[in-house]
């Protein structure tokens, strides 16, 4: 309901005053307001070509190609902060898998921090991190129900001892011929 009278002038200047706060705030900040500090901070994705040959052993792929992998750093539900790297490959990850990756956690050009995902084939999935020659810690393995072509791994971003963006590169060591390394990214530099 609109009324005129001696009130008008001020209730126009104070829907012109929230009008221009609300353009002024930045959209992405309206959706803190639905889950305070739950999400995201930070998250990018790199890509590799596909460029391993498949190596269809006894028990399926056993030398993973990369496709693309992503590094996101995480704000939790309970507090804290997590680190979760997400790989996904050109074929089903089957059978006995190692990934390793490299983490910059501090700045320069040595890693600080390396994660390992892996599966021997058996019992044993799983992943690991360990902060340069600090103790080896497990993390959180994620897998698709069934198999499938991707892996995650969570864990506590403490852990890592990061004081920067954390940059990021995959290897996987070959285990059968033609024995061809898997690097990502190719020029073995980083992503970021």
């Amino acid at each position: 309901m609109i009324r005129s009278g001696r009130g008008g002038g001020v209730r126009s200047v104070i829907v012109a005053v929230t009008v221009a706060i609300g353009l002024t705030v930045p959209i992405q900040s309206a959706s803190a307001f639905v889950q305070p500090g739950v999400g995201p901070l930070y998250a990018d994705t790199g890509y590799d070509g596909d460029d391993v040959p498949d190596d269809q052993g006894e028990t399926g792929q056993q030398d993973p190609d990369i496709r693309s992998s992503t590094r996101k750093v995480t704000a939790e539900p309970g507090g804290g902060r997590s680190l979760v790297v997400k790989m996904r490959t050109y074929e089903y990850l089957l059978g006995f898998w190692s990934v390793v990756v490299r983490l910059d956690t501090r700045g320069g050009a040595r890693t600080d921090a390396r994660m390992r995902l892996f599966d021997t084939g058996g019992s044993g999935l799983g992943c690991t991190v360990r902060f340069s020659k600090a103790p080896t810690h497990a993390g959180d393995l994620r897998l698709p129900p069934g198999g499938g072509d991707w892996a995650a791994c969570r864990v506590p971003l403490r852990w890592v001892h990061p004081s920067k963006q954390i940059r990021w590169k995959l290897f996987s060591r070959a285990l059968h011929e033609p024995y061809i390394d898997e690097v990502a990214p190719d020029n073995r530099g980083w992503y970021s």
